[in-house]
């Protein structure tokens, strides 16, 4: 067969490209891939970086929520070891972004770093505030978690029960005050500092334990009505006396249960009532946590609301009476009161520990 004649529709197969410019080409190519390996690590790892920061704003957002507002729990402080290990991952994911904002803070000083013949004073000059920045930075997101709970817990404390008819004040003695009474001071949610009355614990170091009144404003419509509970915290029975009553004969008495749902039954004059906490652990973090109901007699179902905690706020407690179960004649009812002097034994056991230097642990 005769050769083909070259055209445009038969063309001559391309030349070869020669192994110099092959290899030149493909060298080329991966020195610019190696120059921009780096510069592709960087960018991914300032992506998952700032995923990490938005995902921390959200953990130390709802972290410090539970802290500040305890209750009614959420999804995060629903038990105490829930609460744990919540805390564990902020703390952890605060310091890789810590650490990481540290590092990138520093090395990004690189273009300026003094040469090497400089004298040391001025490269310690050049390193100290450079690597006191990187440590404050780093530091901030490590502690993020306690720096903005304790922020918002500051708050919510201070605004605890402005919505509530009375606030209870309870105050526990120090470890090194064991001598000292507890109180817990009573006044109007709206006035907290003109205090109504004032019950104090008798013998907080004792199995059996009191609520005495130890001051009351006369002109004053609120009182209690009892004056004196006597606990007895090995058979968790009490028993009490009527405000206004001389009589040394208890016309108040009853049970409790706390290794459960803390309930209270109490019995006054014959009529009887049942109270219970909303959730199964009463404290947090050592720390009194409870919102406690009247139980419908007929449905066993949770009622009104009788009280709720604060946030804790060493040596101090707030306690919220809400207005749904103040009573026209001002009378705040035993069985509230009964669960008052039992919580405040706790408070007094809480404030001891929480006083105590770490070195007297």
């Amino acid at each position: 067969m005769d050769q083909l004649e070259m055209s445009e529709e038969n063309p001559a197969p391309p030349k070869p490209v020669p192994t110099r410019v092959r290899y030149a080409l493909a060298t080329r190519r991966e020195s610019a891939a190696r120059r921009a390996r780096p510069w592709m690590c960087l960018i991914i790892f300032l992506v998952v970086l700032l995923g990490c920061h938005a995902i921390l704003a959200v953990v130390v957002l709802y972290y410090s929520q539970a802290e500040a507002y305890p209750l009614p729990r959420g999804i995060v402080n629903r038990t105490y070891h829930g609460l744990t290990a919540f805390a564990a991952f902020a703390y952890i994911l605060g310091a890789f972004v810590g650490l990481s904002n540290a590092c990138l803070c520093i090395n990004g000083f690189r273009p300026l770093y003094p040469a090497a013949r400089r004298s040391c004073c001025f490269k310690t000059l050049f390193w100290m505030p450079l690597f006191l920045g990187g440590t404050c930075i780093g530091l901030f997101f490590v502690l993020s978690p306690l720096i903005f709970s304790s922020i918002r817990q500051d708050s919510a404390y201070a605004h605890t029960c402005d919505n509530d008819w009375i606030t209870v004040l309870f105050t526990g003695h120090r470890y090194n005050a064991l001598d000292k009474p507890n109180t817990a001071d009573f006044a109007f949610s709206t006035a907290e500092k003109d205090v109504l009355f004032t019950f104090t614990s008798q013998d907080p170091d004792a199995d059996r334990f009191g609520l005495v009144s130890a001051s009351l404003a006369g002109s004053s419509t609120v009182h209690p009505e009892l004056r004196n509970i006597t606990y007895d915290f090995n058979a968790r029975t009490f028993s009490g006396m009527c405000f206004g009553d001389n009589s040394t004969t208890p016309c108040a008495a009853g049970t409790y249960d706390d290794r459960s749902f803390l309930t209270f039954d109490v019995s006054v004059n014959g009529t009887r009532t049942v109270s219970r906490s909303m959730y199964q652990e009463w404290s947090l973090e050592d720390v009194l946590s409870i919102i406690l109901y009247r139980v419908n007699a007929t449905t066993g179902a949770l009622a009104e609301r009788m009280l709720q905690t604060s946030v804790g706020h060493c040596p101090n407690l707030k306690v919220c009476i809400p207005r749904d179960v103040a009573r026209p004649d001002g009378v705040i009812p035993a069985d509230i009161l009964v669960p008052l002097g039992w919580m405040l034994n706790k408070q007094a056991l809480w404030t001891v520990d929480c006083t105590t230097p770490h070195s007297n642990n």
